[in-house]
């Protein structure tokens, strides 16, 4: 009988983890669909410590999962940021934070925050005043809970300020070339090498003849 119990408990508890597997990954593929609306797929990159979002087979974006200690444990969170380096989607993943207060940091009101240009020195949290640019207001009675977020989410502005869109430079268009520069990000998340596309015009000087 007690073999049978303890294979019936087995089955049951491996059943239960396949379920909860399955029911996390689908959570996070709603998130980055979320957090990256304007993506249509999304691809795994590093063996999946960030994805790439696309668009009509270009890229506009990056996804990536990180976590910070909060009051009541780690919080994990999903951010996605377009090639401009701008913050399109927060989501909370998980976390045990207390209801009523930390708990908050899921509800749209804070989140929305987090939607700006990723500013190169990271967000920073304040209190009872008027949040600028690069500043996230800390919610009443969750200041750890909100550090906890912004760290997360700071942890990805390394990555996102070097995303910007292809430069050109014009000055005429007599002929035109095109030149490829590669340039390699790394941070604490993950290191990616990135491939810009430099168009050129000249413009040649007028040819004269003599008579």
């Amino acid at each position: 009988i007690c073999v049978v119990v303890s294979a019936a408990l087995a089955g049951t508890n491996l059943l239960t983890e396949d379920r909860i597997a399955q029911q996390a990954l689908q959570t996070a593929e709603e998130s980055r669909k979320v957090v990256l609306p304007a993506a249509d797929t999304f691809e795994s990159q590093e063996g999946g410590a960030y994805y790439t979002g696309s668009a009509g087979g270009e890229t506009v974006g990056y996804v990536f999962e990180t976590g910070a200690s909060g009051y009541g444990g780690t919080v994990s969170v999903m951010t996605g940021i377009d090639v401009e380096g701008t913050i399109t989607g927060v989501v909370i993943l998980s976390h045990d934070e207390t209801p009523g207060l930390g708990a908050n940091a899921e509800k749209p009101d804070f989140l929305n925050q987090y939607l700006q240009p990723a500013p190169e020195g990271g967000l920073s949290v304040i209190k009872y005043q008027t949040p600028g640019e690069g500043q996230i207001e800390a919610m009443t009675g969750a200041t750890i809970t909100s550090s906890a977020v912004t760290d997360s989410v700071r942890a990805i502005s390394s990555v996102g300020s070097a995303l910007r869109p292809p430069w050109r430079i014009s000055v005429s268009s007599q002929f035109s070339m095109a030149l490829r520069l590669s340039v390699t990000v790394r941070s604490e998340l993950t290191t990616a090498s990135l491939a810009f596309f430099i168009s050129v015009s000249v413009k040649l000087p007028a040819q004269t003849s003599s008579s």
